[in-house]
């Protein structure tokens, strides 16, 4: 499992990348159905706009590859790749 706290939001628990995307969207009280590239692309584009860097600064190859872009830049901290839930 993987701990990740994105957009300085407490930090989440998920299986991998993919499944903290998604998470972050379902979330969302307006979100019916989880779409990873289309959150990709979106975040992307705001967060190029808010910090005036270049959409090529973010990359939206895989999910992974996005939260770390995003770790890069400040948006993201990766806190453990490799976590035990506590039961």
């Amino acid at each position: 499992m993987i701990k990740v706290s994105m957009y300085q939001r407490r930090p989440r628990l998920a299986e991998d990348f993919d499944t903290l995307l998604e998470d972050l969207q379902l979330r969302h009280p307006w979100c019916k159905k989880a779409n990873n590239d289309y959150y990709m692309r979106n975040v992307r584009e705001s967060v190029c706009s808010l910090h005036d860097i270049p959409k090529s600064s973010i990359d939206v190859s895989s999910a992974e590859a996005f939260v770390r872009s995003l770790t890069e830049i400040g948006e993201a901290e990766i806190i453990s790749l490799d976590c035990d839930p506590v039961v």
